[in-house]
């Protein structure tokens, strides 16, 4: 049976990360895991320990990730209580690596009897290789609510926002021991001031290196003038135009329409961006002839513009006699040609866009809500477009490291992001995916172009800074002048992060294996 205290510091860490995350600001993140860690060092019971970051774990997800109650109403259909209580049970299993994490470090502090420091030490690194491996479909770190912070986020060129968490972590650690000597504080003014004065220069070093790296950033020696069209197609007119049942024409005429209005008032623009599966059909160049289709490239010759828009590709697979279906993103050139293949989404959301085991038990497309799904495409890929070369994703790929430091290493100028969050409402979750969208353009130092259906649309530059923003769940258009690098380098987090878990490991094993050997 967990103690009052056990319940109470594990419902503050939890609020206090809760309500640390985007879109509120990030400054309690720093000191937020702190009762957590009095609990970790003074709990004897490693299963107390356990359920008390568990409850940290459900309340910051609650107040984090409470937008899932919206997702499940809208895509499943469930009646807003029943929404609500199956995003609480989400919310108790779907960051278990939290209260996994002290689990496992507690253990191995009693097993190899390691000091409070050491103990903690280990615990950060374990809780940073659980942030680095946990599946997850919409993967956070305490590091993303720290990009609302131009400074303190530049150093992620070098260390990446998981790099930025393990900060995080690193300042609830020294913290920890202030607040320790602050109990015996005036006794022992020293032991108070020590912990007190390597934590104020702990966030100075951090803040010097930030400002530094902000001054260092490669100026753009490009531009080039843009379009984002967003024209707020809702939920139900989607699906409807997914299956083929009417919408696809008016959804069509609605971004035509919305485009046309654009280019008139700024002809200066060289490319539109339509977002994810704005395109109602399938636009693959040999289906180019189908009514739609004509429509769309016979507008794009009309105002002598390129496009790059989402759309939905299709591939017919002889071998296995099956039909393949792509979430794809096409580049289209003023004449209405396609000499660059399409890009086909490889991250694939499951249930939204796959069904796990389905290979297995076919019956369950008949219950999903998207059926099938789609099938996924072959993964990080740039495209030379407009003598421009792209780094495509589309929606929730902007939110694997991973894939945008391929995207800098094949050599891409611009990353293009396109996506539809109307499922999600309009009160965290957009703000959560741009942001956490902008801190590939600070790992990577390359501009984003993020064109959505419902909201957020804008450009990102090298800095993470997004430019004007669209409102959300309204139509409309933005104009930009796209700035970029014709020879970007690559970054330092690009060529090396992915060696930042083995560093990691490297440290638990050296105070596991020293304090063996003593």
């Amino acid at each position: 049976m967990l103690s009052k205290k056990n319940i109470y510091f594990g419902l503050l860490s939890g609020t206090l990360v809760g309500f640390s995350w985007i879109p509120f600001p990030p400054w309690l993140l720093l000191i937020s895991l702190v009762p957590l860690l009095h609990i970790f060092l003074t709990q004897t019971s490693s299963k107390k320990v356990f359920l008390t970051a568990w409850i940290s774990q459900i309340v910051l997800s609650v107040i984090g990730f409470f937008w899932v109650t919206h997702l499940i109403h809208q895509f499943a259909q469930f009646p807003l209580p029943l929404a609500f209580l199956t995003m609480v049970l989400y919310a108790m299993v779907i960051h278990l690596f939290i209260p996994l994490s002290f689990l496992i470090a507690h253990i191995l502090k009693k097993k190899f009897k390691l000091s409070d420091l050491n103990s903690l030490i280990v615990l950060i690194c374990i809780y940073s290789l659980f942030e680095h491996y946990w599946p997850a479909v919409f993967p956070w770190n305490l590091g993303y609510p720290f990009i609302q912070n131009s400074i303190l986020s530049q150093v992620a060129e070098y260390i990446g926002f998981l790099g930025i968490s393990f900060l995080v972590l690193s300042s609830n650690v020294i913290l920890y021991f202030v607040f320790k000597a602050a109990i015996s504080f005036p006794k022992n003014k020293l032991q108070f001031l020590k912990p007190l004065s390597l934590w104020i220069a702990f966030i100075s070093v951090w803040l010097f290196w930030g400002v530094v790296n902000k001054k260092n950033i490669l100026k753009p020696d490009q531009s080039i003038e843009i379009g984002l069209i967003q024209a707020n197609i809702g939920n139900l007119e989607k699906m409807a135009a997914e299956k083929g049942t009417g919408f696809r024409e008016e959804i069509l005429s609605q971004y035509v329409n919305l485009s046309r209005k654009h280019i008139d008032k700024f002809p200066e623009a060289r490319i539109i961006f339509w977002p994810e599966t704005a395109f109602p059909d399938i636009l693959n160049s040999e289906f180019q002839y189908r009514k739609n289709a004509l429509a769309l490239t016979g507008f794009i010759k009309e105002k002598n513009i390129s496009m790059i828009t989402g759309g939905y590709g299709y591939v017919r697979d002889f071998q296995n006699n099956k039909n393949k279906d792509y979430n794809s993103l096409f580049f289209i050139n003023p004449d209405g040609s396609q000499n660059v293949e399409p890009y086909s989404k490889s991250i694939l959301i499951i249930f939204g866009e796959r069904v796990p085991f389905l290979e297995y038990f076919p019956s369950l497309a008949k219950i999903n809500p998207a059926g099938e799904g789609f099938s996924a495409g072959p993964g990080p890929t740039t495209k030379n477009f407009q003598n421009i070369i792209w780094g495509p994703q589309i929606c929730y790929e902007s939110l694997y490291p991973f894939f945008s430091s391929k995207l800098n290493k094949l050599g891409a100028q611009v990353i293009v992001n396109v996506t539809n969050d109307s499922w999600y409402g309009k009160y965290s979750e957009p703000y959560q995916h741009l942001l956490m969208t902008a801190a590939r353009s600070i790992e990577t130092r390359l501009p984003t172009v993020r064109a959505t259906n419902t909201g957020i649309s804008t450009v990102i530059n090298t800095q993470g800074i997004t430019l004007e923003r669209s409102p959300l769940f309204e139509p409309w258009s933005g104009s930009y002048k796209l700035e970029y690098n014709s020879k970007p380098y690559v970054t330092f987090y690009s060529h090396y992060g992915i060696y930042f878990p083995v560093i990691l490991l490297l440290v638990i094993f050296g105070i596991l294996v020293l304090k063996k050997t003593t």
